[in-house]
């Protein structure tokens, strides 16, 4: 990984990313259903709504082209399939706004499982900002303490992000058909996970059917082929991989700032301490840059 040179089209990925990401836990919400139930009607609808997409923009053509689906099927697995569930169900337990932060953990992870897997050496900074923003989930957590279990699940949550990130990163698959396979994956093997361990529900209420499409067309269809993209093209530099890394940490400022606003929940202190602190760490990752040779 190349550590001067850095490129910034990956910031429009980043900006589709948190437009489309905002209400995510907001919506999850106030859908109160199971972590299970909730990833599969996400994901059929993120199914459904690439279709019209992909037809639209000419890459549904490509599914007919020779691609790696195995590998594809494996990501999927990983995520969203793994992380949806796991985030979902932190979402119903713990509350949104604490799915937001355990969730926003995974960029500290991105940095070790790299390390480790592909053998990458981040420098002092990255790691110094990175690790701030996983400070905040302790923050978090302060008087919480009957909460750990759920906080293990987010944070599985947040393994399962950091993980797709490092596999697919040096990936050259056009990121529509990625994302629509892994949806495929995930719409399936959620289905299967809460009619074995949960309660397959028909939904007929229209909001409850609004909020969970909104969701899988905007977030997991839109939002996760922006978060592809904006994961290939800042692996090019250190630099742009790390600000890649403390912007969707920013994401939590946006996210629990809305849950108040929709009435979902009222977030508490330690909570909002916690989105200031993986916020400053972007910032101060960015002033400190010049000058830096580490």
């Amino acid at each position: 990984m190349n550590k001067s040179k850095d490129g910034y089209g990956y910031l429009v990925y980043v900006l589709v990313v948190v437009v489309a990401w905002a209400v995510v836990p907001a919506f999850a919400k106030l859908g109160a259903m199971s972590g299970g139930l909730t990833t599969a009607y996400v994901n059929w609808f993120a199914v459904f709504g690439l279709v019209v997409i992909m037809h639209a923009n000419g890459s549904w053509l490509k599914l007919k082209e020779p691609q790696p689906y195995g590998k594809m099927v494996v990501w999927g697995l990983v995520w969203p399939l793994a992380y949806s569930i796991a985030y979902f169900t932190t979402v119903d337990q713990g509350g949104a706004s604490l799915a937001t932060i355990t969730n926003y953990t995974w960029p500290v992870f991105y940095l070790g499982l790299a390390t480790m897997i592909f053998g990458r050496r981040f420098s002092r900074r990255s790691w110094m900002f990175t690790l701030l923003a996983v400070i905040a989930v302790a923050v978090a957590m302060m008087g919480e303490a009957s909460l750990t279990s759920v906080v293990f699940i987010g944070l599985v949550a947040a393994v399962s992000q950091a993980l797709y990130s490092v596999l697919t990163e040096g990936s050259k698959e056009n990121a529509w058909v990625v994302t629509f396979v892994v949806s495929v994956v995930t719409a399936i093997g959620a289905t299967i996970y809460t009619v074995v361990m949960e309660n397959w529900v028909w939904l007929s209420d229209p909001s409850t059917l609004f909020y969970l499409g909104f969701i899988g067309v905007l977030s997991n269809g839109v939002g996760f082929w922006a978060f592809l993209k904006a994961n290939q093209t800042s692996s090019e530099s250190e630099g742009s991989k790390t600000v890649f890394l403390v912007l969707m940490c920013a994401i939590p400022l946006v996210q629990v700032v809305i849950l108040p606003l929709f009435k979902v929940e009222t977030v508490t202190p330690e909570r909002w301490l916690a989105v200031l602190l993986i916020t400053g760490a972007l910032f101060g990752y960015r002033v400190t840059a010049k000058g830096s040779h580490d």
